[in-house]
């Protein structure tokens, strides 16, 4: 796929999570779609798809986006590299000893996460997905990684959806 063409399936994309945010206080019928300005070629395939599935964060699908277009003009690096990375921080992890109580906490787990990276942008998901793999709740994870932004920043996010240590 030419970066053109992934541009304008994200640009796609993102219109359509935008339109499907803005309808959430809509009545699943056209008219009330309309009225709330999504436009004609999106409204019904929104209402679709509002009946058909349950309720969804779209800012989880918001940011998988960015991290593609991201990827696609290779401003962050390879996948392949950083799966490798990801994959011998779990080795060195799990040949240590018994981890203490403490390091179970969502913010050592993230801090501990982001050292291994050695200075990558690590995506947001990743870092959900290590907490998560660590018996750390997603609602948990997030809020410590606002924590360590917004709050201690001992973390920052140098670009949309991307993490590293200070």
């Amino acid at each position: 796929m030419n970066l053109k063409k992934a541009v304008d399936t994200a640009d796609s994309t993102l219109r359509r999570i935008d339109y499907y945010s803005k309808s959430q206080d809509c009545e699943l019928e056209l008219t009330s779609f309309l009225n709330a300005g999504v436009p004609k070629d999106l409204a019904s395939g929104i209402i679709a798809s509002r009946s058909h599935y349950s309720a969804f964060d779209t800012e989880i699908y918001r940011v998988g986006v960015l991290q593609a277009i991201s990827l696609a003009t290779d401003r962050v690096g390879s996948v392949e590299v950083q799966s490798q990375k990801i994959g011998e921080f779990k080795e060195v992890r799990e040949e240590g000893n018994q981890e203490a109580r403490e390091d179970l906490q969502p913010r050592n787990i993230i801090i501990q996460f982001l050292e291994s990276q050695e200075d990558a942008f690590v995506d947001y998901d990743s870092i959900v997905s290590e907490c998560s793999r660590r018996g750390i709740s997603r609602e948990d994870a997030e809020d410590a990684i606002e924590y360590l932004r917004e709050t201690s920043g001992e973390i920052i996010e140098p670009k949309f959806g991307f993490y590293k240590l200070i």
